[in-house]
């Protein structure tokens, strides 16, 4: 049986796509304190909820939210992060992502290479999370929850998780997650150059056809840009897939 105090993160668990609505559901069924900790009536909502009919689920969702809303108030936006999620660059204070970024603070920078990467903590809730900044290209705050026996590595002995060592790695996110950006003027972009060149130095050979993707340009300006870089830089990027 779960107590208050375990019962909220896990409905916002339920409520961000971190767990199915079949544990959520499951959970209900079997956990009878849920009764006196919704009060009868808005448990009887949740439990004759159509679970297999996703426009009810979504409904369902926002009323379980300003039910929360109310009854538990965030001081802070991290417990509605994803535990693999990210923060628009763009947008104003009340919904972009000053609203999520001003309560959590850089305490480690991984240093060197990996100018894009760093441990944060929220000073509200105390959540750590592992932070990729990739202001190059998507303009997006990739943010990775950490668990407290990881945070002590990074702190103690310098022992990083492996993700987002890789700039390209950070970028796949973008590509998986839907949020990329498109230049209006590729070949005039900077950022578009020095990112090829990063990459192909991280991940030799690799062709124009994964710059294509990974920098949200057609494979015409991904060759123009490979033949300008491997010019100047001396680096190698297949032409031919």
């Amino acid at each position: 049986m779960n107590s208050d105090a375990d019962k909220v993160p896990f409905l916002w668990r339920f409520l961000r796509g971190d767990i199915e609505t079949s544990e959520f559901e499951k959970a209900l069924y079997n956990d009878a304190s849920y009764e006196a900790f919704f009060g009868n009536d808005f448990f009887l909502d949740l439990i004759e909820n159509n679970y297999h009919d996703k426009n009810e689920v979504h409904k369902l969702k926002e009323k379980l939210k300003a039910w929360l809303g109310v009854n538990y108030p965030k001081k802070c936006r991290c417990i509605e992060l994803r535990d693999l999620d990210y923060v628009d660059m763009t947008g104003d204070s009340e919904t972009g992502y000053l609203s999520y970024m001003n309560t959590i603070h850089e305490i480690k920078a991984r240093g060197g290479e990996l100018w894009w990467l760093y441990l944060a903590r929220c000073g509200e809730c105390q959540q750590s999370w592992l932070v990729a900044s990739d202001t190059r290209i998507n303009d997006i705050f990739i943010l990775k929850r950490v668990e407290e026996i990881d945070v002590e590595k990074i702190l103690g002995d310098d022992v990083w998780p492996r993700d987002f060592d890789s700039y390209a790695d950070v970028l796949v996110f973008g590509c998986k997650s839907g949020k990329q950006a498109r230049f209006a003027d590729p070949m005039n972009s900077p950022s578009l150059a020095w990112t090829m060149i990063d990459i192909a130095k991280e991940k030799p050979g690799m062709s124009v056809s994964y710059f294509a993707k990974l920098l949200n340009v057609d494979r015409t300006t991904a060759i123009a840009l490979a033949e300008i870089v491997m010019k100047t830089e001396g680096i190698v990027i297949k032409l031919e897939d």
